[in-house]
């Protein structure tokens, strides 16, 4: 769709606007990080429309990089704050907490993948089936026709229905004509 296009200059322009940041705000680092959360929230608030992608595997992945690194800016944040209390060790778990997230989001975007991969194989093989099934049941109705032409072609009674009324009639009239 038109705006599923426009998404990709966005990501574009966003990673622009980060490296503009980054430059020029080196000294303010709490705008900074600011400035990157309210972009990484704009981004999610853009691609919640239903007409953004095309598959919701598109859409989750985007969600979930996005809210990965809001959660890196937030744990970015709380290490700045912690610069200058000293407390080395806590700035060194958040600092691996990071590294955590940034292999935490390339995982969830491989099994979104893997998921997208085997939903679609599902699909096209449900598809599939169906599709078997409409013939072979198109085949059937086919073959049913074919024996009832022969049947009234040949003038061949239905021996499982002897009651109905044609099936009637033809008995008294071939026991006439064996009378005769």
């Amino acid at each position: 769709t038109y705006l599923g296009r426009i998404m990709t200059f966005w990501t574009f322009l966003f990673n622009f606007i980060i490296i503009l940041v980054l430059t020029l705000l080196r000294k303010w680092v709490i705008v900074q990080l600011s400035v990157l959360i309210v972009l990484n929230v704009i981004t999610i608030l853009l691609t919640v429309p239903k007409e953004v992608f095309k598959t919701a595997a598109n859409k989750i992945t985007v969600i979930g990089t996005e809210f990965g690194f809001i959660i890196i800016n937030v744990i970015f944040l709380v290490m700045y704050s912690l610069e200058n209390s000293g407390s080395y060790q806590v700035r060194l778990g958040l600092s691996w907490t990071t590294v955590g997230v940034n292999v935490a989001i390339i995982l969830f975007q491989i099994v979104v993948k893997i998921i997208e991969f085997f939903r679609l194989r599902r699909e096209k093989k449900q598809e599939e089936r169906k599709h078997k099934l409409e013939l072979s049941q198109k085949r059937a109705k086919e073959d049913y026709r074919l024996r009832l032409r022969r049947r009234h072609r040949f003038d061949i009674s239905d021996r499982t229905d002897r009651n109905s009324s044609w099936n009637r009639s033809l008995n008294v009239n071939d026991t006439v004509r064996h009378l005769k």
